[in-house]
């Protein structure tokens, strides 16, 4: 009963909680070794990356580098955000268009 209760409360009130408007980003670049690790201001939360198999890291970025504006997250981040470029290693394939493969 108490949880119907406050799913009422929190879903038919005023008293709704309101929704995350807010979020954390880097202030400075990832550091780069088997993973790659930035930690937040403030929080000191730490956001670390790692990859196996085919997926490496390329290299510390930026959010506008890829293509990340002002519409891209809510609220809004900077394109000087600082980000990390992943690459998935496609050896001989193309990593984009087609591959065309002659017949023997």
């Amino acid at each position: 009963m108490l949880a119907v209760s406050l799913a009422f409360l929190f879903t038919a009130s005023p008293f709704r909680p309101p929704e995350a408007a807010a979020y954390q980003v880097p202030s400075a670049p990832f550091v780069q070794g088997e993973s790659a690790t930035a930690v937040m201001p403030g929080s000191g939360l730490k956001q670390t990356i790692t990859v196996s198999g085919q997926t490496e890291l390329l290299d510390a970025t930026t959010a506008g580098v890829r293509g990340s504006g002002l519409t891209t997250y809510q609220p809004a981040i900077a394109g000087t955000t600082p980000a990390e470029d992943l690459v998935v290693n496609t050896g001989t394939c193309a990593s984009t268009g087609s591959l065309g493969i002659a017949a023997p």
